[in-house]
């Protein structure tokens, strides 16, 4: 099973988004930490699973949340790079300056 490690700002992200649904219902902001568990889980049991794009960057979406998990995976050191944990229907790659942050 890969390694994941978290974009400071996707940590931010999942826990902005948390917090959100914990004001629309109580409990609700759990049940979106959890659901963001089980998909970082899954990523690093098959990180190869979902398609690489053309920044090298792979995409998953959890069943229940509107969010999509966009990460890197990196054989040589068998980890997942967690780049952005982000509701779909905001701007398209506003995530992208995280990859120049990383080193390849």
């Amino acid at each position: 099973m890969s390694n994941p490690v978290f974009h400071p700002e996707a940590l931010q992200d999942m826990l902005e988004a948390a917090g959100y649904y914990n004001e629309k219902a109580a409990g609700l902001g759990n049940d979106f930490l959890q659901e963001t568990q089980v998909a970082v889980e899954a990523i690093c049991e098959a990180p190869t699973r979902w398609p690489k794009r053309k920044d090298g960057t792979r995409r998953f979406l959890p069943q229940r949340f509107p969010y999509i998990v966009v990460y890197k995976y990196y054989q040589d050191t068998d980890t997942v790079w967690i780049a952005s944990i982000a509701h779909s229907r905001r701007k398209a790659g506003f995530w992208r300056d995280r990859l120049s942050e990383h080193n390849d």
